[in-house]
């Protein structure tokens, strides 16, 4: 029994120390471990001040130094500044062309506005001033225009307006005839007055026909009596009723034959009824056409002569002339009516005195067209010159001449009406010595009032003299 205690004690023993043993072993284990890592806490950023923007401060541009400030068919009202105290005026181009109209001179002042009437209507222009430019575009017409005369000159909206007109035509010709600058057209045989004022929509003015039942269309700018009334024995008596100007706003206009010229034969019934006839009318016009009418092959001087004896019988009133334009009762009979022919008889009626202008027929081949075209353009750009104050001119025969004074500027019209050139000695006291430029492109000198240049047979020229 002694001898298994023994052995038991030693056991215990051994296994006494092992425990101690895997003791001190965990222990040595437990320190020589890394502690755990604590994920770090971060505090959360603390949310973005709050801050209230000041309220924003909004300055006004200043004005432009060129400003637009009104424009209308007929006219437009041009603002500027300067530095200093200064007089200026506008300079106005039609298109891309170079000036043709000036306004009054303004000033002396840093302020400065004013305004240009006459202008055409649905078209661009352009106005320098002061150094600086600006381009507008006149708006088409109402259909309130307002219609009146003065000053020899139909007015439209309080501006002067000089027509250029076509007769009888249908709507599928308006685009051609608006094309080649057309902007005012009576009698629509395809359709009535309101037909023709919808197909135009604003793109040229109308004008009914007297006593017609559409007459009263409010877009219309006025009547025309029947055509070649004295050719018809109409008198001032027997006219259709039309009311006043003054009241309704708008005008009449009469077309007289060939007839009331001197040097055509009177028509039976005489001459006594003119007075009577033209006494009724607001404005007055006539038809000579010399080469389709009367059937002369080459001359046409007496377009300016009966244009002259018509403004003489007009007692003030606005006075126009049909140009012929192609084939009519004469053909091969008369002469023959080119590019060169409409320019010359155009500018013969308005070196007469001629305040309106229509085309007849009015559909023509295409050099005709271009023809028609270049006296529109021309008349457009200097159209409130042409209807404004005369000043006076002369020429050497056979040459025909007129000339105007508006703004300071001078405006000169020369025709050729022969087939011959002719070396033109022209006299114009309001020029001066100042350097012209003639309408087309080129520029001439003044000498005491004098132009010298060869003029082309049937050749025209239109001077232009800026304000000194």
């Amino acid at each position: 029994m002694a001898r298994r205690d023994r052995g038991a004690l030693v056991t215990r023993a051994l296994f006494g120390a092992g425990l101690l043993l895997l003791g001190v072993v965990g222990a040595v284990l437990l320190l020589r471990s890394p502690a755990p890592k604590t994920p770090p806490t971060t505090a959360a950023a603390p949310p973005p001040a709050t801050t209230t923007a000041p309220p924003a401060t909004t300055t006004a541009p200043p004005p432009a130094p060129v400003q637009v400030t009104s424009v209308t068919p007929f006219s437009a009202t041009i603002s500027w500044r300067t530095d200093t105290e200064s007089t200026d005026r506008l300079a106005v181009s039609l298109g891309s062309g170079p000036p043709t109209l000036w306004s009054a001179a303004v000033g002396p002042s840093v302020d400065h506005s004013a305004t240009v009437r006459g202008l055409v209507f649905d078209t661009d222009y352009r106005v320098a001033v002061a150094g600086r430019e600006v381009a507008f575009h006149t708006p088409r017409p109402s259909t309130s225009t307002v219609a009146s005369t003065g000053g020899g000159a139909i007015v439209l909206d309080g501006s002067p307006f000089f027509p250029l007109m076509v007769w009888g035509e249908c709507p599928a010709q308006y685009g051609n005839l608006i094309a080649s600058g057309i902007n005012l057209i009576a009698h629509n045989p395809c359709g009535g007055a309101n037909a023709q004022v919808d197909a135009l929509a604003g793109r040229a003015l109308s004008a009914g026909i007297a006593g017609d039942a559409e007459a009263q269309n409010p877009a219309l700018i006025g009547w025309f009596f029947p055509d070649e009334a004295d050719s018809h024995h109409l008198t001032g008596r027997t006219l259709p009723p039309v009311p006043e100007a003054s009241i309704v706003g708008r005008i009449s206009l009469l077309t007289l034959s060939n007839h009331v010229y001197s040097r055509a034969a009177p028509l039976a019934w005489g001459r006594a009824m003119y007075p009577g006839l033209i006494a009724r009318s607001d404005v007055v016009g006539f038809d000579l056409y010399p080469l389709q009418s009367w059937c002369l092959k080459t001359e046409i001087d007496d377009v300016y002569s009966a244009q002259r004896e018509l403004v003489g019988l007009a007692g003030g009133r606005p006075t126009f002339q049909w140009i012929e334009s192609g084939k009519m009762d004469c053909g091969a009979r008369g002469g023959v009516v080119t590019p060169k022919v409409i320019r010359a008889e155009s500018w013969l009626a308005v070196a007469g005195g001629a305040h309106g202008l229509g085309f007849f027929p009015g559909e023509w081949t295409p050099a005709n067209a271009a023809a028609v075209a270049a006296v529109t353009a021309d008349v457009k750009a200097i159209a409130p010159a042409l209807l404004g104050a005369s000043t006076p001119a002369s020429a050497n025969a056979p040459l025909r001449v007129a000339a105007h004074v508006l703004e300071d500027a001078v405006y000169v019209v020369a025709v050729n009406p022969t087939r011959r050139p002719v070396q033109a000695r022209i006299a114009v006291g309001a020029l001066g010595d100042r350097e012209v430029q003639m309408l087309g492109g080129g520029t001439l000198r003044a000498h005491g009032g004098v132009l010298t240049e060869t003029i082309a047979p049937l050749g025209t020229r239109v001077y232009i003299a800026p304000p000194g």
